[in-house]
């Protein structure tokens, strides 16, 4: 993932949930304005209830979810559409 490419340093706090680097503490979002990973992060960790129960991504209630080329996971990948919208988000 080049997330640094689209995020200046110091500019706005953004934490990277992908691989290694994946979010396992509620504190590690403090302060985070913003968190990038990717459609096959969130299709991991919601292929189960288990893995869903032990994600960041599904326990967090988000702000906002934004999902870059949304409408490739409605069209091409309904079961990817039905993960992003359980994403809880206000």
């Amino acid at each position: 993932m080049i997330a640094y490419r689209h995020v200046s340093p110091g500019r706005l706090p953004w934490r990277l949930h992908h691989g290694k680097s994946r979010l396992k503490e509620p504190a590690e979002l403090e302060e985070a304005a913003l968190v990038l990973t990717t459609y096959h992060t969130v299709s991991m960790e919601g292929r189960s209830v288990a893995s869903r129960e032990s994600s960041m991504l599904y326990t967090t209630l988000w702000r906002r979810v934004v999902l870059d080329e949304g409408i490739i996971s409605i069209v091409v990948r309904p079961t990817q559409a039905d993960l992003d919208s359980a994403l809880d988000s206000k």
